[in-house]
């Protein structure tokens, strides 16, 4: 069985800065290089009693791709395949028992057009996205549905204009979506980088953006480690909504922190040897596993001070470095 996400995908471009991922692997930036499989326990804690709670796992091909996630509890992940660009072609999954189930195809007629082709749950849709490069980086994207049915996200519009603006180190600094008209924005993100560490992202949506999480406001900031092993991975992530439908004001505060387990990394020699001669050496290095364990802190505007409410332990495992 392969799996499939919920939300629409903006770009898949190897050489786009945002992309899905962003939502699927946000937790785990930055991501180490060869890393080869994420797995996660997530604890939570009921009436004062703690209780294991949900197992997910996330695997990745040797190019860094996101091949394959699971959230076992929910029923929920997704398969990728991806062309020789990196670019994907495919997703397939479900979402319990979301309407979002099924399979989604892309292809790319040129570096400058994507079409995404939709059928999930016996619906069918065609959309295509245009682009326009400045220096390799996507400066505007005109999506448009070619069925002139509803486009997801966006209500009734047919047609929608997204501009990108980035800082002096590549980072996607804002994104900002227009309807047709060109006039009416209908979503917006500012982000502030120190070089290419997050520090801080701000998002507002419209009535007419049909957010899923209907949040008409989102900030993220970022507190990062600033020595040791685990210098420039995330320490501190605070993240505050505001839910104007229902007069809510939410906050929530996650912590990092990671440990080794084991040594950092040994090698192994091999030679092989034909007739007393020595025909191949090869050296592998193999990186041990080391555990990342995320304390998630919720609090409402009305609370005095942020409670813990759950914890995830992830593991990492990591493909081998060769050396010939």
């Amino acid at each position: 069985m392969k799996y499939i996400v919920a939300p629409l995908i903006l770009l898949l471009l190897p050489f786009a800065v945002f992309s899905q991922d962003n939502f699927v692997l946000e937790k785990f930036q930055p991501i180490p290089k060869k890393v080869k499989k994420i797995s996660g326990v997530q604890y939570s804690i009921y009436k004062q009693d703690t209780t294991r709670e949900d197992f997910s796992e996330y695997n990745f091909d040797e190019a860094g791709n996101l091949i394959k996630w699971e959230q076992f509890l929910y029923h929920a992940g997704e398969e990728r395949e991806y062309d020789s660009l990196g670019r994907i072609t495919e997703l397939e999954g479900v979402y319990g028992e979301s309407f979002a189930n099924g399979t989604v195809s892309y292809s790319y007629l040129s570096k400058n057009q994507k079409i995404e082709i939709y059928d999930k749950m016996g619906f069918y849709q065609y959309v295509k996205s245009n682009f326009v490069f400045d220096k390799d980086k996507i400066v505007q994207e005109v999506r448009y549905d070619s069925t002139f049915d509803k486009m997801d996200n966006y209500g009734s519009s047919n047609k929608v204009n997204i501009s990108y603006s980035y800082d002096k180190y590549g980072n996607l600094a804002e994104e900002l979506h227009f309807l047709d008209s060109a006039t009416e924005m209908i979503y917006e993100m500012h982000a502030i980088y120190n070089k290419n560490s997050l520090l801080n992202r701000s998002e507002h949506f419209s009535e007419k953006s049909h957010n899923y999480e209907s949040a008409d406001i989102k900030t993220e900031e970022y507190f990062y480690i600033e020595e040791g092993d685990f210098k420039g991975k995330v320490k501190k992530k605070v993240l505050k909504a505001t839910l104007s439908h229902i007069d809510t004001k939410t906050e929530t505060i996650i912590t990092y922190t990671y440990k080794k387990l084991g040594k950092d990394s040994y090698t192994v020699e091999i030679r092989h040897f034909s007739s007393g001669k020595l025909t191949w050496h090869q050296k592998k290095t193999y990186n041990n596993d080391y555990l990342v364990k995320l304390e998630e802190y919720n609090t409402l505007e009305s609370s005095s001070e942020p409670k813990l409410s759950s914890w995830t332990e992830y593991t990492y495992s990591f493909y081998p470095t060769s050396n010939e």
